[in-house]
């Protein structure tokens, strides 16, 4: 028994060698602490308290002994750029299965199949990929991180989600998106579709429409008129990304009605 009991962690946690008794115990200390990710005080009291910044470095010296399709590589990554060690490398790793997806699909479903995808409690998931982003920028503040979610390019339920989540994260971070996604067209592109999504496309023929797209280009006047001249840009161009998304979805559904 002594001689299979490493070789069922192996296989658990996806290390490439023989795995010691205190690295099995500190990789399920992570894991516990994971299990269960919320953007709520409580959860990062309760996060910091299991997990210390000591835990980051140790972290780095396990890491290039896992597999990088691994449920330890995607946590202990995240441990890191929460303290932020090696934070691009780190979260890099982190978007990894993300990242896979997006460039090498049927790679993404030998690596990270679709049995494991219905496991919500599991980093590697790529719904996953926002709340961690939300949970690292919360912690960090790193306009990195803020851009790193604001360049994400999801399709399907995936996207709607995370439509929901960035609408929702607009609320208390308005400036610090509209900031951030300036840095890029792109970005303003893809917050612009995501707001205009969540935020109008719901009311659109009714009564509420109106009032629904007075208010979202409310919100962004104040940052128009900012002495930031790169904050000022970015207010106005996301305005008018809002404008033509709004435009072509009147036409989308005026298509729809038409067939």
């Amino acid at each position: 028994m002594g001689l299979i009991i490493p070789f069922v962690v192996l296989a658990l946690f996806g290390v490439g060698g023989v795995e010691t008794t205190s690295q099995t115990t500190f990789l399920n200390r992570v894991h516990r602490a994971l299990a269960n990710p919320s953007d709520k005080k409580a959860w990062f009291i309760g996060f910091e308290k299991r997990v210390k910044p000591a835990d980051a470095q140790t972290a780095r010296k396990i890491i290039p002994t896992l597999k990088p399709n691994s449920r330890a590589y995607a946590e202990l990554s995240f441990v890191q750029a929460y303290y932020g060690v090696d934070l691009p490398a780190s979260l890099d790793r982190v978007q990894r299965p993300y990242t896979l997806w997006h460039r090498h699909v049927n790679q993404w479903v030998r690596e990270y199949n679709f049995e494991l995808q219905q496991d919500y409690s599991d980093l590697r998931v790529n719904e996953m990929i926002v709340p961690i982003l939300n949970l690292l920028y919360l912690k960090r503040h790193d306009p990195q991180i803020l851009g790193r979610w604001l360049d994400l390019k999801l399709d399907g339920a995936w996207a709607e989600d995370n439509s929901s989540d960035l609408a929702e994260f607009w609320k208390r971070h308005a400036g610090e998106m509209i900031r951030i996604a300036g840095l890029k067209q792109s970005r303003v592109d893809l917050l612009a579709e995501n707001l205009a999504f969540e935020r109008l496309d719901a009311s659109y023929g009714t009564v509420s429409y109106s009032a629904d797209r007075r208010k979202l280009l409310a919100e962004i006047a104040p940052y128009k008129r900012s002495k930031n001249p790169q904050m000022a840009w970015a207010a106005k161009a996301l305005q008018r990304a809002i404008l033509k998304e709004e435009a072509r979805s009147r036409r989308e559904m005026l298509k729809t009605l038409l067939l």
